[in-house]
């Protein structure tokens, strides 16, 4: 199988840090770890070996014989601090910055005599440091957890793993909840954690199954999982290479691969090279038929997630002007008819005796209008203009509308490609959960409409010669590459808000037109999960 990893993950500044400084400790003999300093168990194994004492979650209320006492990254409140110190321990604090940062905001939303509302796991040990000084407090882990409270100031604060959009929910909820009250958020999510969360938001449209390595007890390996499951790709979370079952794979040949931030490098590694080397069930991984292409149409228009409209208000100025000219003209180019594309269709189905093809195609039609129809909701909320026309889009539609059904796809294709490498980076120019989610929706029928028109291509090219494909394939790259430079000038603005300069632009849009590339040559073919089967049993 090809392995594709998450260009984030693994070990954060704080965890490396954390660890960094335990292995400069001369005498770890005298030292008790203050509670698991990484939730990973071969960590925990390599810290024994070494002669730490290690408390369990469990037992930190107990207190530790050894004269050092380590604190863990996860941090712990002032008044756990004092306790250890008051009974004559060495404190040896190895914090994460970030966590810290949590606490004092914690305690500044406290001090404006605000009861407080951590979002975050009950019970988990960040969370626990978090509220050991405040007073008056509650957690919430889930929107359904939000009530009506009787106070007329509120602050918020999350643990510092806790999802953005998981995050944002909450905070919709409690606003609702709560209209009376003044309501004030800090935003203490870290940055490594979104991060890695986008990488893996990145990684979903071009894989079959996503591999997640981390502790079972991993709070920000577990939501990697969760997101791959909210996004309809299966996700497995694994602790080595020896927990991974080839059943898991039957018919995939592109599983993502990444990992909490309490993962060893080494164990990464051993996974990759596991999965590599792993033999999958077979299943059929030849074209889809037409008829197979209308199930899977109908599928996802009758499992689409709600896109939660009302934050659309939560744009920024800043946002605003990165995305609104660029938003518009991408809605004014999926908002075509299609009717020079079916007419072509309906000639080719009754030539090759494909009754199904055309359904399909007016299906695949349907859902390029209904992302116009999205964006377009997006840009009238937001209280921004539409375009009646725009040049580069101009361009497309007067190539499809002077050829055939093979140069109508090729064009087509063409801007499919790229909407994947734009799609995920206006994703990640924004914190707008209703722009967020309609990205994801859209990259994944992106995903689906790339293989469809694909293999539309390579049937109609079987007629071809090799050397007459090859020079289609040359001009066809030609085309992108014009059409590549195009998008990067005219939506640079969202590129750069996404932090995507032109060098690591280039490198996206090579790589998609790559994989588009092995379906029309037949090396391989994605197998698209419909979003039901996205719930699929994982490994936890």
């Amino acid at each position: 199988m090809h392995v594709i990893r998450a260009d984030s993950m693994g070990f954060c500044f704080g965890v490396r840090d954390a660890l960094a400084t335990a292995e400069r400790i001369e005498r770890p003999e005298l030292v008790t770890i203050h509670g698991e300093l990484v939730h990973n168990e071969a960590v925990r194994q390599r810290l024994a070996d070494r002669g730490f004492r290690q408390q369990t979650e469990t037992s930190r209320d107990d207190i530790p014989e050894s004269p050092a006492v380590l604190i863990t990254a996860h941090g712990v409140s002032d008044a756990e601090r004092g306790r250890l110190a008051a009974n004559g321990k060495q404190l040896v604090d190895t914090t994460c910055p970030l966590v810290r940062r949590a606490h004092q905001a914690a305690m500044a939303l406290a001090a404006e005599g605000r009861h407080v509302v951590v979002v975050g796991r009950a019970g988990h040990v960040e969370v626990r440091g978090l509220v050991g000084d405040l007073v008056d407090y509650s957690i919430v882990e889930a929107a359904a957890d939000v009530r009506t409270w009787p106070h007329d100031r509120l602050g918020i604060v999350c643990q510092t793993t806790t999802p953005p959009d998981h995050a944002e929910r909450i905070r919709t909820a409690i606003c609702d909840r709560n209209p009376h009250a003044d309501i004030r958020f800090a935003n203490t999510i870290c940055q490594p954690t979104i991060d890695r969360q986008r990488a893996v938001e990145r990684l979903l449209p071009q894989a079959d199954a996503v591999v997640v390595v981390g502790g079972t007890n991993s709070n920000n390996t577990a939501r990697l999982a969760d997101l791959c499951r909210e996004h309809g790709t299966p996700a497995y979370h694994v602790q080595c290479a020896g927990d991974l079952e080839p059943a898991w794979f039957a018919g995939c040949r592109v599983v993502g691969l990444t990992a909490g931030t309490s993962t060893l490098d080494a164990t990464i590694d051993e996974v990759a090279d596991a999965l590599r080397e792993l033999t999958p069930p077979q299943s059929s991984s030849g074209p889809r038929t037409s008829g197979e292409w209308c199930r899977h149409f109908l599928r996802n228009a009758a499992n689409r997630k709600p896109i939660p409209w009302e934050t659309v208000s939560s744009l920024s100025q800043t946002e605003r002007r990165a995305v609104a000219r660029s938003v518009a003209v991408f809605q004014r180019g999926e908002s075509g008819e299609g009717t020079h594309l079916l007419r072509c269709a309906a000639r080719h189905a009754g030539d090759v005796d494909d009754p199904n093809y055309l359904p399909a195609m007016r299906m695949f039609v349907r859902e390029e209008q209904q992302h116009a129809a999205w964006l377009g909701r997006i840009l009238d909320e937001a209280g921004l203009p539409r375009i009646a026309g725009n040049f580069s889009d101009g361009v497309f539609r007067w190539l499809r509308h002077r050829a055939g059904l093979e140069l109508s796809i090729t064009v087509l294709v063409t801007a499919e490609i790229l909407a994947n490498v734009y799609y995920a980076a206006l994703r990640d120019a924004t914190d707008c959960p209703a722009l967020r989610e309609l990205c994801g929706q859209i990259l994944r029928d992106e995903v689906a409409h790339v293989r469809f028109q694909c293999e539309r291509i390579a049937i109609l090219q079987r007629r071809y010669s090799r050397p007459a494909r090859r020079v289609k394939r040359f001009l066809h790259s030609c085309l992108y590459a014009g059409a590549a430079a195009v998008l990067w000038i005219g939506h640079r603005r969202v590129f750069r808000a996404a932090g995507i300069g032109i060098g690591s632009y280039i490198r996206r849009a090579w790589n998609e037109f790559r994989r588009a590339g092995r379906i029309v040559g037949g090396r391989r073919t994605l197998r698209i999960p419909s979003p039901a089967e996205g719930n699929a049993d994982s490994a936890d």
